[in-house]
């Protein structure tokens, strides 16, 4: 009797094991078939930068909630010798109410300063102000400063970056000359300034202009000579400053006009990492990663100017296969068969878009044309 129980027991088990497995399997392939693919757009929020050296640097994104972790390791803002730090606000659509900033220590827990501005200037899009900063910094120490605006649209944007007051001029030299080297990487001629920089190597690999660095050669330092120039604004990101040694990175969006007149559009990131010396500054390392912006897919399979084996290869897909693919903001694309948790080339972060052509905006951001699902042909090069 009680093995017939427990005979009984046990295929009754089995049953209700093989029963929710097939209705995990049931609502899995459903979801599959009525996936409605949709484009996240970004909160339409302000644009902050400092103004430093003569430019505009270190655009800082706005964030609704006030949540420092939520924007990571922040630029670093070197403040002028007399704590006026002059402040933009770009893509103002409303009118603002008030702004106020905060400065506290890294980890938060020691409020130094907190002060309501009284007067900005506002015009057509942009707010100006000026950040009068009270003499109770120590020299030297890396600070948290957070900024809020108050606007007709949001009651409060918030925005981080670290500030040190140190002595600026390294910092100014430093970045006038990861300007000068970039802007000197599209001409050929004014090129020749770089060579000193240069440290060949004919082991590095010169075969595709996604990723370039000083032991390259020439020719892939100067774009191969294309058809290539910046397109739109610079961004100039202050990264870090340890005593004689400054981090840079530039980003922007570079176009490439072809024979037949279209042009292709890149997303250019170039990290520089220097060093003060006692007669010129020296050139530690210097990264330039490129990543095409694919705008429409072309029958004819990807730019050959870019690694596609690679991003076939990483994402596991065959040559020859068309899949769907997704959009990253800032790697290029990621593709697979399916609809779950696609895998990324490196990137910080990672949007799907499910549409078979997208539009520029005017931020650095990109949104779905159209609601479908898009496919993507990988070539082989």
């Amino acid at each position: 009797m009680k093995k017939t129980v427990k005979k009984g027991l046990i295929l009754l088990l089995i049953f209700l094991l093989a029963l929710a497995g097939y209705f995990v399997w049931f609502f899995v392939r459903r979801d599959d078939r009525g996936t409605a693919y949709t484009s996240i757009e970004d909160a339409d929020l302000p644009v902050a930068c400092v103004e430093l050296f003569g430019r505009r640097m270190n655009p800082m994104k706005g964030f609704v909630e006030d949540n420092p972790r939520a924007a990571g390791r922040a630029d670093l803002t070197v403040l002028p010798e007399d704590l006026r730090l002059p402040v933009v606000f770009e893509e103002v659509n409303s009118t603002v109410s008030g702004i106020q900033y905060e400065i506290r220590s890294l980890d938060g827990e020691r409020l130094v300063e907190r002060t309501v501005l009284e007067s900005w200037e506002q015009a057509d899009r942009e707010v100006r102000a000026t950040l009068e900063i009270q003499n109770l910094l120590t020299k030297g120490e890396e600070y948290r400063l957070t900024l809020a605006i108050a606007t007709g649209e949001h009651p409060a944007v918030y925005y981080y970056t670290r500030i040190v007051w140190t002595d600026a001029v390294q910092m100014a030299q430093m970045t006038d000359l990861a300007c000068s080297f970039s802007e000197k990487s599209f001409d050929y001629a004014a090129a020749r300034d770089l060579t000193t920089y240069l440290e060949t190597n004919p082991d590095a690999d010169n075969s595709s202009l996604g990723h370039v660095t000083l032991k390259n050669d020439f020719n892939q330092l100067t774009w191969r000579s294309l058809a290539i120039r910046p397109y739109g604004e610079v961004s100039v990101h202050l990264r870090e400053l340890q005593g004689s040694m400054g981090c840079i990175d530039l980003e922007y969006v570079a176009a490439e006009t072809g024979e037949d007149g279209t042009e292709r559009f890149y997303d250019v990131t170039e990290s520089f990492t220097m060093r003060q010396g006692a007669e010129r500054i020296y050139m530690m390392n210097y990264d330039r990663r490129t990543n095409e912006i694919f705008t429409f897919f072309p029958a004819g399979g990807l730019c050959w100017e870019f690694q596609t084996e690679k991003i076939c290869r990483q994402s596991a897909m065959p040559r020859g296969a068309i899949m769907h693919s997704w959009r990253t903001g800032f790697c290029g694309v990621m593709m697979k068969k399916s609809g779950r948790a696609p895998r990324c080339l490196p990137s910080a972060r990672a949007r799907r878009i499910c549409a078979t052509s997208t539009t520029r905006t005017e931020s650095v951001s990109w949104r779905s044309a159209r609601p479908e699902r898009s496919i993507f042909w990988c070539t082989a090069i």
